[in-house]
């Protein structure tokens, strides 16, 4: 059996994408929040086991709102991982961060 953790980098504040108030991540495309869209994915990949969102702790609230309709689902870990000030930091973080029994590959 695969035993593959994925970690969707979430932790961007859409600085390019043009946004003012709502980061990227968090803008709706079709109805649905954009990190809704590729977490959806990463959970209906059969090799994934488990999936965690690296968010910038200030984005706690829009994550929450964000993925509220996903919130039990077994693949899905509710808790955040925390990003850093930079995107290399957030992956370093993240690399860290999940419990020791889940880090046998991951996905970035």
């Amino acid at each position: 059996m695969n035993n593959i953790t994925a970690l969707l980098m979430a932790a961007g504040s859409g600085q390019r994408f043009g946004t003012t108030d709502l980061p990227k991540q968090y803008q709706p495309l079709l109805g649905r929040p954009v990190l809704l869209h590729s977490l959806q994915r990463f959970l209906d990949h059969p090799a994934i086991t488990k999936v965690y969102v690296v968010v910038d702790p200030d984005h706690l609230a829009y994550y929450t709102n964000a993925v509220a309709t996903i919130a039990g689902h077994p693949k899905f870990a509710a808790t955040p991982l925390t990003g850093g000030g930079s995107r290399r930091q957030s992956g370093v973080q993240a690399l860290e961060q999940p419990p020791t029994s889940e880090r046998s590959r991951r996905i970035l």
